[in-house]
Order: structure tokens, then C-alpha cells, then sequence
């Protein structure tokens, strides 16, 4: 055999054991009990693919369901639920307080969230993380929490003192230390802007009024032109003085993400793949499912076998055969199928 055909076997080999044991410590999918009728689901269009290699695994357990797919858009999500139309909800990012107000008017209390996987690490419209970025000539190399709400915000939620609106507030000093930080990102009201306070600001809607904010460039169809993270970033590289969020899809040599720690006394941890796959990094998102479930009663049967596949070892491998969503941790698993009791 030839070194290069021997290398490529070798390597193959060792990704096929690679694949078992990232999922050797995942539970596997046993059924409790075979159920059939059909499973409606309402929501995230970027789910399609994902949807349906999770459809045809649990078809293989479960030969008797089918399944009525309407994966519109995220905004369809909860309204098909509380409607009556969806039996399972999918997300792009967390329920909005409209979206919850309309569920619990009409059935009275809240409906139930699982974490189903955690979003693509760098993939358009798949709920990427948010990642902070300086110009590459900031000496910057990381923020808490609680800084980037002084920064960002007003209201200092997380418990800073002041607020932040120098770099000598950062410890700067020299030429930086009197230049105020130009700051760059989403819209406020955006599905990112809404992630990004709740994660950095305790959810509190007063914003630093000197922020330039950004929407996506559209054509007279709607279709995107210029993403919004994209102005953002050429925006940073422009800017000495600034400090963004955005996507690590748009980075570019420009810019440098900095690491980003809970607290201070807690690790710093860079925005990597890795960090994003073992769940440390701070501004990851997740892909959460919602359903139907009223105080003190079991999920419908159909329904929770099937968010029982979801989480064991066989639907998270399929979120990693899918390519672009990414698994959850074993441990994360584990406390979401508690909720599924």
C-alpha cells in the first residue's frame, strides 16, 4: 500500500474513533414506550436540515410517527404554538417577552424550554456567538461581563461601579488614556442586539447613547446585501478607538477578538470553536426547543420521546453530521432530559 492511501486510512481510522468517543459518554435513545400520530413543528427555517436527519433517525425507533413540518422562521415559532398548530416550537434565539406574553395569555402559564444544541460557531443564520473585537492597534486583551455592561449600557446590572466610556476607565493609559470608546453594533432592537443585553447587561434596555448601530443592507426584494456584522467590523478596522461586538465570521486582520470572563476572578476565555463545542465561552448561544406543557403534567407521549432522541446519543451526533449546529456537552444532556420527567 502507498504512504499516502496508508495515511488517508490511518486518518480515517482515527476519526471514526474520534467520533465514538466525543459521543461514547451521551446516553442512548430507548424508547419507553412506541408511539405513533403525527409530530407538528413550527419555527426555525435554518432547522431544515437538522430536522430532518433527526426525523429519520427517530423513524427508526419509532415507525409509526410522522411528521408535519412548517420551518418558516423563528418568528412563527411560538405563535404556532400557542395557536394550537405546533407541538414543538424550534428557535433561533430565545423566546421575546411578546412571544411569551401571548403563550401565557392564552394558556395561563409559561411554556417549557429545553436546550436542544448549541448554535454554529461561524455559519450565517444558524445563531452564531457574539464576539468582542478591538482595532488591531489596541493593546486590549480581554473584558468581564460587568465591563461590557458599564460600557455598553447605563444601568450596570452586573454590579460595576461606574460607568465606562474611556480607555483610561480600562486601564489604558498613555495616548489611550483620555479617548473615549466609539462603540459599534446591531441594532438595539435586533435579535442580536436583544441577545447581547441580556447577556451582558442583565437584560436592561438602557443602552449607551453613542453607539452606532447597524442593520443589514438589503435590495429592493429584501435580500441581504451587506450583513449587518459586516458593516460593523469594517466600521472597527477603521477605528483606533473603537470596540465592537459581531460574528467571528467577519473577522478579518483588521480586528482582534479579545477574551471575555463572567467575572472578575473567573478565566478569560477566548472565542474558539473548541470554547464555543465545551460551552465556556460566554456569548454562545443556544438552539432551544418550546413546548406545550402545563403545570404538573407529563409531556405528551409522541412529544417526549421525541425530545428524548433530541437529547441522547444518537440525535446529538446527528447535530454534528448536520455540520453547521453544534452538539451539546453530556453534562448539559443529562439536565435537560431531567425536565423531559
Amino acid at each position: 500500500m502507498k504512504l499516502t492511501a496508508l495515511l488517508t486510512v490511518l486518518f480515517i481510522l482515527g476519526a471514526s474513533r474520534l467520533f465514538a468517543q466525543d459521543f461514547a459518554s451521551f446516553p442512548p435513545y430507548v424508547p419507553e414506550e412506541q408511539v405513533k400520530g403525527t409530530l407538528t413543528v413550527w419555527g426555525n427555517d435554518g432547522m431544515a436540515n437538522l430536522e430532518r436527519l433527526w426525523e429519520e433517525g427517530f423513524q427508526k425507533y419509532q415507525p409509526q410517527i410522522r411528521f408535519d413540518d412548517h420551518l418558516y422562521s423563528t418568528a412563527t415559532a411560538i405563535g404556532g404554538l400557542y395557536a394550537g398548530h405546533a407541538d414543538l416550537a424550534y428557535m433561533g434565539r430565545d423566546i421575546w417577552p411578546v412571544e411569551a406574553l401571548g403563550f401565557t395569555k392564552t394558556f395561563g402559564y409559561d411554556p417549557t424550554r429545553l436546550v436542544a444544541a448549541t448554535g454554529a460557531y461561524d455559519v450565517e443564520g444558524k445563531t452564531f456567538p457574539m464576539v468582542v473585537f478591538v482595532n488591531k492597534d489596541n493593546p486590549l486583551k480581554q473584558l468581564s461581563l460587568p465591563q461590557l455592561d458599564a460600557i455598553f449600557g447605563t444601568e450596570r446590572k452586573l454590579g460595576a461601579a461606574k460607568n465606562i466610556r474611556t480607555w483610561g476607565d480600562l486601564g489604558l493609559a498613555a495616548e489611550w488614556a483620555n479617548q473615549p470608546i466609539h462603540l459599534y453594533a446591531y441594532a438595539n432592537d435586533s435579535g442580536f442586539g436583544v441577545f447581547f443585553s441580556a447577556a451582558t447587561m442583565g437584560g436592561s434596555t438602557r443602552w449607551n447613547c453613542e453607539i452606532h448601530q447597524f442593520d443589514n443592507i438589503t435590495d429592493a426584494k429584501g435580500k441581504t446585501i451587506t450583513p449587518a456584522g459586516r458593516q460593523i467590523v469594517d466600521a472597527l478596522a477603521a477605528d483606533k478607538y473603537g470596540l465592537a461586538y459581531s460574528g467571528i465570521r467577519y473577522a478579518t486582520p483588521d480586528v482582534r477578538p479579545i477574551s471575555i470572563a463572567v467575572r472578575e476572578g473567573t478565566p478569560y476565555v477566548e472565542p474558539t470553536r473548541e470554547n464555543v463545542i465545551n460551552r465556556t465561552y460566554p456569548l454562545l448561544r443556544d438552539i432551544p426547543i418550546y413546548i406545550d406543557r402545563a403545570p404538573g403534567k407529563r409531556i405528551e407521549p409522541r412529544v417526549r420521546e421525541f425530545l428524548a432522541f433530541i437529547l441522547s446519543r444518537e440525535g446529538q451526533q446527528a447535530i454534528s453530521r448536520e455540520g453547521d449546529y453544534l452538539p451539546l456537552t453530556p453534562t448539559l444532556v443529562e439536565e435537560q432530559r431531567k425536565l423531559l420527567k
